[in-house]
């Protein structure tokens, strides 16, 4: 995903899709996992990733790279 963070309210968020690389061709809105991080993904995704643990995977430059999701 080219696009990994954005910026609402002055609050910048880590961005993740499954699907969707670049976030302005989401159709609805993002929507913000509450978690240790601040996290917006898609509804899409969020489907799959509901009701479970979730463990984020951050690079060198502190971007989500993946999740392992239990």
């Amino acid at each position: 995903m080219d696009y990994r963070f954005a910026k609402h309210k002055g609050k910048e968020y880590h961005v993740f899709s499954e699907s969707i690389t670049n976030p302005s061709d989401c159709v609805g809105d993002w929507l913000a996992i509450n978690s240790e991080y601040l996290i917006l993904t898609d509804s899409k995704t969020m489907q799959t990733l509901r009701k479970h643990k979730i463990q984020w995977k951050f690079n060198e430059e502190n971007a989500i790279v993946s999740c392992v999701v239990t």
